[in-house]
């Protein structure tokens, strides 16, 4: 009896453990992408405000699809504010467009 309830509290500790850890910690950073357009993003590229360099985002997106994408490591520390842009299959690029990922996780295109 005394060992049931001393395991008892040890899960009662562990769970409260894990609820009080950061969910960064937990799961990636993610976005949704829903491609409203009719020509097939063939990249999405991301840059944080004020930064020049462009980063690339792998696979293809069809017209009326939605995909999750998540950033790698290198952003854990940086703002919230980014600028995305797509080129697609039509040789055309989209001007940047600016998001708040703290605010907002669904981007259409």
């Amino acid at each position: 009896m005394i060992r049931n309830s001393f395991r008892n509290v040890c899960l009662a500790i562990a769970s409260l453990s894990l609820a009080l850890v950061p969910s960064t910690v937990l799961a990636a950073w993610t976005f949704n992408v829903t491609n409203s357009t009719s020509e097939t993003i063939v990249n999405l590229e991301a840059r944080e405000v004020g930064t020049s360099e462009w980063g690339s985002f792998a696979g293809n997106l069809a017209p009326g699809e939605s995909a999750t994408f998540e950033w790698g490591a290198s952003t854990d520390n940086s703002s919230c504010n980014w600028e995305l842009r797509a080129t697609y299959s039509n040789g055309e690029a989209g001007p940047p467009a600016t998001f708040n990922f703290c605010e907002t996780t669904d981007l259409v295109f």
